[in-house]
């Protein structure tokens, strides 16, 4: 019953995973429905592009998470936590914070990506937009949007607010955060997924945005963060997407110019997490001011997640 599920599954998140215009650190996260009650999906924590079919993934109660969701008030954000792990096969594996965006799918496989173009895409002006997605979308795709809110639960309600429908390709826009595919299969979602990413990494240059350097500096754990090689770069610390407000603070990061930041850590593996946060953020950001669309998260938002534990990211898998 697991085997062909699994393996498409680490398929997907491997694919998706190795990229970096997809996924950074541990963001991102991927499922698919194996029935009308259960689906595998993402642990928690863990890193896409790592999965194995042993490691990475657990199984949850799909129709009775996407069913209890509705019955959940604005004020629980910790009862929602609570019936993500009830709703849990395994009780002692955390699965994503996102499962709730999972289940509320109707596709079987539904793969949801930090996708810099796509974070791009979020901030155009809504006629822009939709102009854009009419040369990157097939019509048969039903498109939605949702406006920026707090990963975890806040998410999954605007989510659960949207109009779905059946038997269709999904695609949604999560502003300021990234897109949500579904799917009726693993390689019907990776063709969708590539041909999107061609058209628009093409538009928006982005091939000209080469992953970052990052040096030890004189200072013990602060490393130079810096995107030398950059046609343009101008990142603005105003934070544009939410991975941005949980990896940073004051206290572990300084922008020292338009190219390169100061960023403190001494774990090699949150390191290279904190590097790939910040390559998203500075090409978001540099397009934004570019196209004078620079639009941050709320100051609400930004609040929520910095006070919130469960948003910041944990060293090891």
């Amino acid at each position: 019953m697991f085997k062909k599920p699994v393996t498409d599954l680490v398929k997907l998140s491997q694919i998706l995973g190795k990229d970096l215009f997809l996924t950074q650190a541990s963001g991102g996260n991927t499922s698919i429905k194996m029935d009308g009650e259960q689906m595998i999906i993402k642990q928690s924590g863990g890193w896409l592009g790592e999965m194995t079919e042993t490691i990475g993934w657990g199984v949850a109660h799909h129709a009775q998470l996407a069913e209890e969701i509705k019955s959940l008030t604005p004020l629980e954000e910790t009862s929602y936590a609570e019936l993500v792990q009830k709703c849990t096969v395994s009780p002692h594996l955390k699965i994503s914070l996102e499962s709730g965006l999972h289940a509320l799918l109707p596709n079987p496989c539904v793969a949801h990506v930090h996708s810099v173009a796509g974070q791009f895409l979020g901030l155009l002006p809504e006629k822009e937009r939709a102009s854009v997605l009419e040369t990157v979308v097939t019509k048969e795709t039903h498109v939605l949007v949702a406006p920026p809110t707090v990963p975890g639960f806040e998410l999954t309600q605007s989510v659960e607010r949207l109009s779905f429908k059946k038997n269709r390709p999904h695609l949604v826009i999560l502003e300021n955060h990234g897109l949500a595919w579904g799917g009726e299969s693993v390689d019907e979602l990776l063709m969708r997924i590539h041909s999107f990413e061609k058209i628009l990494r093409e538009r928006f240059g982005l091939k000209d945005f080469f992953p970052p350097s990052v040096e030890s500096t004189e200072n013990e754990n602060w490393h130079r963060v810096h995107f030398p090689s950059w046609p343009r770069c101008e990142f603005d610390t105003r934070p544009l997407i939410g991975d941005f407000v949980g990896h940073f603070d004051t206290s572990n990061f300084i922008q020292e110019s338009p190219r390169s930041a100061l960023i403190k850590e001494s774990s090699p593996r949150l390191l290279e997490g904190h590097a790939q946060v910040l390559f998203a953020h500075a090409v978001v950001s540099t397009l934004a001011q570019e196209h004078r669309c620079f639009r941050p998260l709320p100051p609400r938002i930004i609040h929520t997640i910095r006070e919130q534990e469960l948003y910041k990211p944990k060293n090891g898998s």
